[in-house]
């Protein structure tokens, strides 16, 4: 009985109510019932001028459909329900479904594996992660498309970690490429940005890059600035291995460095090197002039003799 209600009122909300001016309710043979016509060829057929309505059971009692006619009595749109009232469909005229309602999955074009489907090309699924799929459907990583690449755009709501993946083969699954944490922290190729605000795991290529700082190095340049003998720098060398202030070969590799920080670090030195040059020049000034007078007093010496 309850079927037989949800059929009506199927019909009823699928035409327009102008045609009920004229209901007329024949009953035939079959037990057929008619709106606006005296001829209904089916269960229950509502026409007007220019459309009509039919609805129908399949023999197994599975199924209802609602069948919507041009004057030429083309089907034009038809819309299923199943009597468990389970699943719903609507196809158009060519019987291509548009909609189909299976559960709580909607599909649009395709029978709904996912919450929200449309055809192969995007699937939606809610679960332990919210996904977006291209050609791709998470639950069980099934590649939708054996000629097309796969992606995906997931959200971790446990954790709140919105990740971007791509496949690297047409018949792979897609891998996170690009992840953002919860705090904004983003990470390319890795998911450990520690305490970085973008951490990338391989190289970089780049046209320039800025790095803003916020001390650099011309204090070298100030006269209060002292200035190490290369005495100092020699027995430093000599220790350590490795420039004072600079950090060793072992400390980079550990911890890496700072492009900001070892920039003006270098400046300091290639600075306190200008120093060392200006000082050398003047000194090998003095002693060119020494060198003259020694010169001169040779020649006057020579001469004399």
């Amino acid at each position: 009985m309850r079927f037989k209600i949800v059929k009506l009122i199927i019909s009823l909300m699928l035409f327009p109510l102008g045609c009920l001016a004229q209901n007329i309710f024949p009953t035939n043979q079959g037990g057929h019932v008619g709106i606006g016509t005296l001829s209904p060829q089916s269960p229950l057929t509502i026409k007007s001028t220019n459309d009509a309505i039919t609805t129908y059971q399949t023999t197994d009692n599975t199924w209802l459909y609602t069948n919507w006619l041009d004057k030429d009595n083309n089907r034009r749109l038809y819309m299923g329900l199943s009597a468990d009232l389970s699943s719903f469909n609507i196809a158009t005229f060519n019987g291509t479904n548009k909609l189909i309602l299976t559960g709580s999955n909607v599909g649009i074009g395709v029978t709904p594996e996912e919450v929200f489907q449309i055809r192969n090309a995007f699937v939606f699924h809610s679960g332990g992660h919210e996904v977006l799929g291209f050609q791709f459907k998470p639950s069980g990583g099934v590649d939708l498309s054996p000629s097309k690449y796969a992606g995906e755009v997931r959200f971790d709501p446990a954790n709140g970690d919105l990740r971007l993946g791509t496949s690297s083969t047409i018949t792979s699954t897609p891998l996170t490429r690009l992840s953002i944490s919860k705090d904004g922290k983003v990470g390319i190729g890795t998911f450990d940005t520690g305490s970085h605000r973008l951490a990338i795991e391989g190289s970089i290529g780049a046209r320039e890059v800025k790095v803003e700082v916020g001390t650099w190095s011309d204090f070298v340049f100030k006269k209060d600035y002292d200035l190490p003998d290369l005495e100092t720098v020699e027995k430093h060398i000599q220790e350590k291995g490795h420039l004072e202030g600079i950090p060793s070969e072992e400390e980079v590799k550990e911890d890496g460095v700072f492009l900001g920080e070892m920039d003006a670090k270098l400046l300091q030195k290639i600075e306190e090197l200008m120093l060392y040059t200006i000082e050398q020049q003047k000194l090998i000034h003095v002693l060119n002039e020494k060198v003259k007078i020694l010169e001169d007093d040779l020649k006057s010496l020579k001469t004399k003799n």
